[in-house]
């Protein structure tokens, strides 16, 4: 009988006594444990699963009859059985992507067990999923020998994340922790991964996270409608391009037929970031609907361009706020980046402050706000308009729906007793005290691996 690790979560890939695909965690004394949804004093808005502490594989059940790896598909939906030990997913993911993606047969190196330890608060928006994933597949290609650069690394882990968990999630967080350096911000274009260079922290910004209580979630159907809606927006905008295309040809006969194709398939190369606020307003506004239901838009349009949502033909969709949402928040993202490097000083950080703040505003209209992370926005807000302010802007982080808010201030004493302060309001709003950490360190590529060599 396996002993449980606690707090610890141990993934172990026994080659013998195979415990079966999602087996319930035995008790002490023999009987079965039933997992339930709990009511958590740490997390006061929504309850969550209690996480069994170690699960259990046979090597075999990661490969279809014909010895080919297990499709992701049939992965997701078995992982998707046993709530208590869908966190298994993020692990045994990564290496099913391995064995689809770079041929690793883990079965000739014999069984492995995995330990995880970590500090991330996971369901906080602060990316422990994508922690969990590089510091897995990191160590996996160091066993298998598999030799990854960073970005490519990245992506091998928003695989696992998309294809295996099923979160529809991109690559940046995936990106950071492989490719983040210690006290910068990573400059990144995910199109689909390229990174620009890092922005190095000035000495007088400081960063904090609150944690809200309310546990996010990226698998939620919530995210996942608004990424479908921004998808089916990008299709419908450019439907919308080639009928004007089209008239401009009508028009000009003379216009050579590569001047009439431009953006022809998708604008924008596909992003609806590459467009900018003003054209997208002129150009596109008008014909994105608020909503529009999934069926319509399937018979209207066929199916939209994302390969990690699929619409609902009964499903509803907010379609115009999730198609104007990305292209201001990139011209938001490029406006920091050059505030950031411009000369020091009490405009410099109500500007910044000020992108955040529309920035969360944005991303609530959306729907994926809550009540805890609007609370530690507005409590920011108010310090922020006192006469001589130390905390200039905040917003929600992750997928949404909960989790941390990202703080920003001044690296002063007293920026620090102001974020007291507002943890102390939020307790008296809500009766949680709020966690609260800063700072910033290497990433996996930057750190490398530690290999324990056992002595006899």
């Amino acid at each position: 009988m396996r002993t449980p690790i606690d707090p610890l979560c141990r993934a172990a890939f026994p080659l013998r006594h195979r415990a079966g695909w999602l087996p319930d965690p035995p008790r002490r004394d023999g009987g079965r444990e039933e997992w339930r949804a709990v009511e958590s004093p740490a997390r006061p808005f929504r309850g969550a699963v209690c996480r069994a502490p170690t699960f259990d594989m046979f090597l075999a059940d990661l490969k279809a009859p014909d010895g080919s790896p297990l499709p992701y598909k049939e992965a997701r939906e078995r992982f998707r059985q046993v709530p208590a030990q869908a966190w298994a997913a993020y692990v045994v993911g990564c290496l099913l992507v391995l064995m689809a993606e770079k041929g690793v047969e883990p079965e000739r190196a014999g069984g492995l067990s995995v330990l995880v330890q970590s500090e991330v608060p996971d369901g906080k928006g602060v990316s422990s999923s994508a922690a969990l994933e590089v510091s897995t597949m990191m160590a996996l290609c160091r066993l298998y020998g598999v030799e990854v650069e960073g970005r490519e690394l990245a992506i091998l882990c928003q695989t696992a994340e998309n294809k295996v968990v099923g979160a529809p999630c991109g690559v940046m967080d995936q990106m950071t922790a492989a490719l983040g350096k210690e006290g910068h911000l990573l400059s990144m274009v995910c199109q689909p991964a390229e990174v620009k260079g890092f922005l190095k922290l000035p000495p007088h910004v400081k960063i904090w996270g609150l944690d809200s209580g309310i546990r996010h979630a990226v698998v939620g159907a919530d995210y996942s409608s608004v990424r479908t809606g921004a998808f089916m927006g990008l299709k419908i905008a450019s439907a919308h391009e080639q009928r004007l295309q089209q008239e401009r040809a009508r028009s000009n006969p003379e216009l050579k037929q590569s001047e009439t194709d431009k953006d022809a398939e998708l604008i924008g190369g596909g992003y609806f970031a590459n467009i900018t606020p003003s054209v997208f307003s002129s150009r596109y506004l008008s014909a994105i609907p608020s909503e529009l239901k999934g069926s319509d838009f399937l018979a209207e349009y066929g199916k939209h361009c994302d390969s990690v949502t699929e619409v609902d033909p009964q499903e509803r969709y907010a379609v115009r706020l999730p198609s104007l949402h990305p292209v201001h928040e990139n011209f938001r993202v490029r406006s920091f980046q050059q505030v950031m490097a411009a000369p020091n000083g009490q405009s410099q950080m109500e500007i910044l402050g000020e992108l955040m703040f529309q920035s969360h505003e944005s991303y609530s209209s959306l729907g994926l706000g809550s009540e805890g992370t609007d609370s530690l926005c507005r409590l920011v807000l108010d310090h922020a308009r006192r006469e001589d302010p130390q905390l200039f802007g905040a917003k929600i982080t992750g997928g949404g729906s909960g989790g941390t808010v990202c703080v920003l201030g001044n690296c002063t004493p007293g920026a620090d007793e102001a974020i007291e302060n507002v943890r102390r309001a939020y307790k008296e709003l809500t009766g949680y005290y709020p966690m609260c950490f800063s700072g910033s360190s290497r990433g996996a590529v930057e750190y490398g691996h530690v290999v324990i060599v056992h002595r006899f």
